[in-house]
């Protein structure tokens, strides 16, 4: 910090409101005086130009580009707004290190000059008394480039301040957006983008795979434009990105093969897990004959030389050969002569030829299958080995830049696409089959230019006149009753095609006609709490300074604070819908794809693809979807001892009270239940309570097949939802530093007033430099016993994730006048550490506001606080939640509320069975069983973090068991047949097992007959194109009926079926 010099007075004060001086004939003119009126005018500039923009921002040039083989970078002249004004930089040539996360920024110089250092800053006039005086000493301030690593250390002659511009990672540039003109409105611009599209790539960012070799995964990530939250993000050239080949790997024990070799000698065995990452043992049956000694004692037993004796094939001397049972017989690794018949003398040798199990060394082995020799043609082979085990990574984007891998898990059938944080745009899926190199598939949501969307108009119109075109010639041959008098066509894209007035109970999901699936719903086996890793508090940013204090509501002006309200459950991931069919609970529990031909294993799979949640809420299931209607336990507190309730309202809608009506307890708690109304759509529902007094509370339910996390915070952690904005809050706008969890904050208590008033803070987001939106946390302040001097800490009962340099809005509101927080001013004293000469913390920005809507900020001016990070103690966290009966169960799906903010953050539910076997899934996927499960299940929670970041999972987790039904029918609309005709059906059906699909027609009398199969052609993956059909029909109109039949392990699908009545 520089000195001030001796005698320099400036007692400028911004919250005095006072912009000008006025110079009379009859005061004095000071140096004060000019110092203050400086000041006044730099207030007045620096107030519209930090509205217009932000310290940092390039008003002119200031482009830098790096030689990224010798890191000699060249950062070109400009302009750049800092500290109030803008400022010229010079052109410099700096060096960037090879490896490495830095910032490239202006660094401001701040130092005084005075006659001594500059001898023109002396009066020069001789025919003045003042000549040769000393004049002002003037502040000298020079802009530079440099870099964050530069030691930059602040002393009493010279002051530097750094200000960040581009962010450098291994001689790369991640953010070269253009200078904003005005940050505020593009901030807002970028909000408005991003709630419209999200993310989304404008051109290039296409990865492509250059190499798998030497266990090393090298991508490319092509220059491009991409808007990631909001942000624009160029790259001028592409990336290289290297990971590690790092399949996860499962062990297979003791599988089991035949040596059938032929007589050969040899076998190649292709093993069931392929491909193969290791051979852990080949076990099999040799044969061998082998000298035995017959031991002295008569009846006894003879050890063999080998151990894992399976069977003795003979047991011959000279021309004598024993039998088996008769003679002898074989008890674990020896021959016993127990059995009173003939044996050899004692002493003698005689021939044993036996089977034993051993450990060999395969011949030969690839990827798929193993190649061994020496075994007992027939006998049986078990093998140990490990697999690599099929995986989906992700490739993602953040609104800084930075590429990042995610990994997915790794899954025998189908592997998952792990979710990625909302805050990365993904560009590419990885798909490891480990055979080859990954199949990387470019998933990245891109604009269409203007010339793509006419091509796709001129496309629209054309098919829509071939579509017409081939509409009359189907009309032609319907008429012609020579050939064919209707076709009949299901796809089965939705439930419009089926017969509406018959029962039927066939389910549709995702294209595929299947097996329905019955659910049953298990809640409240866990307890009422949020659940992540132990954490703690390391002080992240502080600023202790104190020159006075600020009360909390200085204008007066507050409504009653609402009354506490909690709801439990608060949130149901589970909506019933009003359509007739299965198809939409099916939907949500079966794992049917339609993907045909090459992918991953086509089997039933323990989870479900997560993108198949998109088409879900796309389908009329949406529009249907409805509140259950269940039972919720409320919590009030804050009422008057013994008040009464008067009214509950939910969505509006007044609830009938007990008689008589509720009332507090002598400590203001309220405790009761009510029954959600029938019919009510889902979404998040507003529920307030109100007493006879007029005192009211608020309270949150969410009830939707997809809940944000953000609501989930909300519900579990706000107890006090504020609905009229009619309130004076004090507070600060910070910049977190990095991306961490919030874990608590602290204020200085500078006066107290009504100890009865709580003092409560919010954490809000930020718009346009103002707080904006509902809270994102919530802690009150029981203010009885708080004296002056006392330190608040506000811990927020589930930590907050601060998403790096998005700035957040700290709020303290309050109905009591007097309350009052520490603050610090420059210009001001502060007694334990002197004069505060520069803003005391240049991370924050104290705002306040007398309507909770329109802030004030003070830039000279900032709140005591101390910001704490809850840092994860443990990366891994156990815990068991509960049991579940899972009575006659084939599927399974918990519905749980998580948060995984950062990449190597999940939570894996574990379902534990009684025999000690795990079914593992995440949160919102299924699990398929191939049984039928009828026993008690202990459910579990797995936390995996990282050393910075914890997950979260949130409360009123739901476990929903699903029962397959065997055998069910699907029955078509009726269509036009005729006299004597051939009704012909094809369809295209997988019916794996013992599961099959019976096809019949509907004739006059209404009677469903049986048809033939008439031809069937593969078309792999277990899909058969099949025909059947039935002469001799006559019937005017007509319909087909679709039986299956299945089980848990085998599940029979049909993609499409059509149906045409031919004249043969």
């Amino acid at each position: 910090m520089v000195n001030l010099p001796d005698k320099y007075i400036n007692d400028f004060d911004p919250k005095k409101n006072r912009t000008g001086l006025l110079e009379t004939e009859d005061t004095y003119y000071f140096g004060a005086d000019a110092n203050v009126a400086r000041s006044m005018l730099e207030h007045r500039i620096r107030s519209i130009g930090d509205g217009m923009f932000s310290d940092g921002d390039k008003m002119e040039g200031c482009t830098v580009t790096i030689n990224k083989e010798t890191g000699a970078a060249i950062a070109e002249s400009g302009k750049i707004y800092y500290f109030g004004m803008g400022r010229d930089i010079e052109e410099a040539e700096l060096q960037i290190p090879a490896e490495g996360k830095l910032q490239i920024g202006a660094i401001l110089e701040r130092r005084i000059i005075t006659h001594l250092e500059d001898v023109s800053l002396k009066f020069n006039d001789q025919s003045f008394e003042s000549h040769n005086k000393p004049r002002c000493p003037q502040w000298e301030e020079k802009l530079r480039w440099g870099l964050s690593t530069e030691g930059m250390i602040s002393t009493n002659e010279i002051e530097y301040r750094f200000v960040p511009i581009y962010e450098v990672e291994d001689r790369v540039i991640l953010d070269t957006s253009p200078p904003p003109e005005f940050s505020g409105i593009n901030d807002l611009l970028g909000r408005y983008d991003y709630e419209s599209n999200s993310h989304y790539v404008v051109w290039g960012c296409k990865v492509s795979l250059l190499s798998s070799a030497a266990d090393i995964l090298a991508l490319s990530v092509e220059e491009g434009t991409a808007n990631v939250k909001g942000k624009k993000i160029d790259r001028d050239t592409a990336k290289r990105l290297e990971y590690a080949s790092d399949p996860d790997l499962e062990t297979i024990r003791a599988e089991p093969h035949y040596f059938n070799d032929g007589g050969t000698g040899s076998l190649k065995i292709t093993l069931n897990r392929t491909p193969i990452a290791e051979i852990l043992d080949v076990s099999v049956l040799e044969e061998k004959t082998a000298d035995v000694h017959r031991s002295q004692i008569i009846g006894g037993r003879d050890p063999l030389p080998d151990a894992q004796v399976a069977r003795i094939v003979s047991v011959v001397q000279g021309e004598t050969t024993f039998e088996v049972g008769t003679d002898y017989q074989l008890i674990g690794d020896e021959v016993d002569w127990g059995a009173q018949g003939s044996e050899p003398a004692t002493g003698s040798t005689y021939q044993v030829t036996y089977t034993y199990k051993r450990s060999i060394d395969p011949d030969l082995q690839d990827d798929t299958s193993v190649t061994i020799s020496g075994a007992v043609t027939g006998s049986q082979v078990d093998i140990d080995y490990r697999w690599k085990m099929p995986r989906i990574d992700l490739i993602t984007l953040d609104k800084d830049g930075r590429l990042e891998r995610i990994k997915g898990t790794a899954r025998a059938y189908s592997p998952v696409t792990p979710n990625a944080p909302t805050v990365k745009l993904v560009l590419a899926e990885l798909h490891h089959d480990w055979i080859e190199g990954p199949d990387v598939r470019n998933v990245a949501v891109r604009t269409v230019s203007m010339q793509d969307r006419e091509y796709i108009r001129d496309q629209t119109i054309a098919n829509r006149n071939e579509i017409a075109r081939m509409q009359l010639i189907l009309d032609a041959n319907i008429a012609n009753g020579y050939a064919k008098s209707e076709i009949f066509a299901d796809n089965f894209d939705d439930d419009s095609r089926r017969d509406q007035g018959v029962d039927q109970g066939l389910a549709i999901v995702n294209g595929v006609l299947t097996l329905p699936i019955s659910a049953s719903l298990v809640e409240g086996f866990t307890a009422n709490e949020t659940l992540f890793n132990e954490v703690t508090f390391e002080t992240i940013l502080e600023q202790r300074l104190k020159t006075g204090q600020m009360r909390v509501n200085p204008y007066q002006a507050a409504d009653p604070v609402p009354v506490r309200v909690s709801l439990n459950p608060a949130m149901d991931q589970w909506t019933s819908t009003t359509s007739r069919w299965h198809s939409a609970i099916t939907q949500r529990l079966a794992d049917w794809t339609r993907t045909i031909g090459r992918g991953f294993r086509a089997a039933v799979s323990t989870s479900v693809n997560v993108n198949t949640r998109t088409e879900m809420f796309t389908r009329s299931t949406v529009a249907d979807e409805r509140l259950r209607s269940r039972d919720v336990v409320y919590e009030v507190n804050g009422y008057g001892p013994n008040e009464p309730l008067a009214l509950i309202e939910f969505d509006g809608i007044s609830l009938a009270l007990p008689d008589p009506a509720p009332k507090a307890d002598a400590n203001g708690r309220l405790v009761g239940s009510f029954r959600i109304p029938e019919g009510l759509t889902a979404g998040a529902k507003s529920v307030r309570f109100v007493s006879k007094t007029g005192n009211e509370g608020f309270a949150t339910y969410v009830g939707r097949g997809s809940i944000t996390i953000n609501e989930m915070r909300a519900v579990t952690t706000v107890q006090r939802v504020i609905t009229r904005r009619l309130f004076d809050p004090l507070g600060y706008i910070w910049t977190p530093p990095k991306g961490f969890y919030l874990g608590s904050v602290s204020v200085l208590v500078e006066e107290v007033g009504d100890e009865t008033r709580p003092v409560i803070l919010q954490i809000r987001n930020v718009q346009s430099a103002q707080p904006t939106g509902p809270a994102l946390a919530e802690v009150e302040m029981d203010m009885r016993g708080v004296k002056k001097g006392d330190i608040l800490e506000f811990v927020l009962p589930v930590p907050l994730w601060m998403e790096a340099f998005e700035q957040k809005a700290h709020i303290w509101l309050t109905n009591d006048d007097r309350h009052a927080l520490a603050i610090a001013e420059l210009g001001k004293f502060d007694p334990d550490k002197g004069w505060v000469t520069r803003q005391p913390n240049l991370n924050m920005v104290m705002i306040s506001s007398s309507n909770n809507t329109a802030y004030v900020h003070h830039h000279s001016m900032d709140l005591w606080t101390i910001i704490k990070e809850a840092k994860p103690v443990a990366t891994t966290r156990t815990v068991e939640l509960g049991t579940v009966p899972a009575g006659a169960a084939t599927d399974l799906l918990a519905l749980a509320g998580v948060e995984t903010p950062v990449a190597g953050t999940e939570v894996e539910l574990i379902f534990e069975r009684e025999n000690g076997g795990e079914l593992k899934s995440a949160p919102g996927q299924v699990i398929s069983l191939s049984e039928v499960l009828d026993e008690e299940l202990t459910v579990k929670a797995v936390l995996k973090g990282t050393q910075e970041a914890t997950p979260i999972l949130f409360p009123n987790i739901q476990i929903v068991l699903g029962k397959l039904v065997e055998t069910e029918r699907y029955v078509s609309r009726a269509f036009t047949c005729g006299n004597d005709m051939t009704v012909e059906i094809t369809t295209l059906e997988r019916t794996p097992g013992n599961s099959s699909f019976v096809v019949a027609v509907r004739d006059s009398d209404g009677v469903f007959q049986l048809t033939d199969l008439h031809a069937q052609e593969e078309h792999g993956e277990g899909w058969f194109k099949r025909t059947y059909r039935l002469a001799g029909v006559t019937t005017e109109t007509t319909a087909i009926q679709i039986t299956a039949t299945g089980s848990a392990l085998h599940r029979p699908a049909m993609a499409y079926c059509h149906a045409s009545p031919l004249k043969i």
